[in-house]
């Protein structure tokens, strides 16, 4: 074995340095709740990658790389956070954040899934509130060519 770092990866720190580098912040989840949740098993079955966020007790590991390029929302936070420091979302529901990311990370490139109105219209809520803007003219598309006139109604007038 050598111990030459391929310097073409990206860097990916111990666990233990990650432990030695959190910078405090009130929003954070210490290490020990983090281990915590993650001892209960609450890993996201789909969506838990090497970096993360949790939402209703359910930790994501999802790439921020997404979040950041996309959302000014998102790059503010960010801003405030190390690299390895765990995002809490914690005014966001857990089935819409999984619809979110069914849009960021799509199962099935050639024949995307189906989703009804209600769908839409929780993604078109994420979108919007965190500045989505492509995100939010698909949402606003698909409700477009598949809502019920009534569906179009109650949504054209807000929250």
């Amino acid at each position: 074995m050598s111990s030459i770092r391929d310097s073409s990866a990206p860097y990916s720190p111990s666990v233990m340095a990650l432990a030695s580098s959190r910078a405090p912040s009130p929003s954070d989840l210490t290490i020990t709740e983090i281990q915590e949740l993650e001892s209960k098993g609450t890993r996201h079955s789909q969506y838990y990658f090497e970096d993360g966020n949790i939402v209703e007790d359910t930790l994501y590991n999802v790439h921020r790389y997404f979040f950041a390029r996309d959302s000014t929302h998102f790059r503010a936070i960010f801003q405030g956070l190390a690299g390895t420091d765990t995002c809490v979302l914690s005014d966001v529901n857990y089935a819409d954040f999984n619809e979110f990311l069914a849009i960021l990370y799509p199962t099935n490139f050639r024949r995307p899934s189906e989703k009804t109105a209600a769908q839409w219209t929780s993604i078109l809520h994420l979108a919007a509130k965190w500045g989505f803007e492509n995100i939010k003219l698909l949402a606003i598309d698909n409700l477009t060519a598949n809502a019920a006139p009534i569906d179009k109604i109650v949504l054209s007038r807000g929250p």
